[in-house]
């Protein structure tokens, strides 16, 4: 390791998506949780417990990070959804909680589990992967507890998320101002595209020296058997997302 590079230096990790969890959401927090060590970053990560875990499972992501530190708290968040369906009261959390079903199900347990471990490890950095939208919150709760400077990580808009739909525009303005003093209390906010970045610049002008863009990647050793593109005459376009 260079001399320019820091070594021993903790991040308390909170990726509330985060494998065996599959799908989309996971990779960028696996991947960062999967490369910082090697610039002398060593995560501490913090995600919910497996029994919460709604999405298909796929523990062979695990195998990408053998030796992480790995701490996980329940928040039953999947209990308490399944509930709310069987009882056809779903739309009561959608009004009722801001910005999400997490900020009870998830958040107090987290806050608590995120002390425990700080009390173990010292911490030099937060980083929360968003969404949930919650961890922002969480994030900010935790700079304020630990006296650490905060790193937002937005893989999704919050209130620019053309996605996201909110019961009033009484909601609007209540989760307009808490993402406000959250991000005005971080020391560092990255989006993964341009547009993100734009969108955020447009609505907080005073935070375009800590707004940060790092591109979503792929990752060479997922693709050991990747060949080169025989030439074509036609334009290829490849897209993957929602449409």
């Amino acid at each position: 390791m260079s001399q320019d590079i820091p070594s021993n230096r903790n991040i308390l990790f909170v990726a509330y998506d985060f494998p065996p969890r599959s799908g989309i959401g996971v990779q960028r927090s696996l991947k960062f949780a999967k490369y910082l060590p090697e610039f002398g970053y060593e995560p501490l990560v913090l995600t919910c417990a497996e029994e919460d875990i709604a999405f298909p499972f796929d523990r062979a992501l695990l195998e990408q990070i053998p030796k992480a530190k790995i701490f996980r708290c329940r928040g039953r968040e999947r209990l308490v959804v399944e509930w709310l369906k069987k009882l056809r009261l779903k739309f009561l959390a959608t009004f009722c909680l801001c910005p999400d079903l997490a900020v009870l199900t998830w958040l107090p347990s987290a806050r608590r589990k995120a002390l425990s471990i700080a009390g173990k490890y010292p911490v030099d950095f937060i980083y929360t992967s968003v969404s949930p939208y919650s961890s922002v919150l969480l994030g900010h709760q935790l700079k304020k507890l630990l006296g650490v400077p905060l790193v937002v990580d937005y893989r999704d808009p919050w209130t620019d998320n053309a996605w996201k739909l909110w019961p009033t525009r009484l909601h609007y303005w209540f989760e307009s101002r808490q993402e406000r003093k959250a991000l005005e209390a971080a020391d560092a906010v990255v989006v993964v595209t341009p547009t993100m970045k734009e969108l955020l610049l447009r609505r907080y002008p005073r935070l375009a020296n800590r707004i940060h863009l790092i591109y979503n990647g792929f990752d060479l050793h997922d693709f050991p058997n990747l060949q080169g593109t025989p030439q074509s005459d036609y334009l290829q376009i490849g897209y993957t997302g929602k449409m």
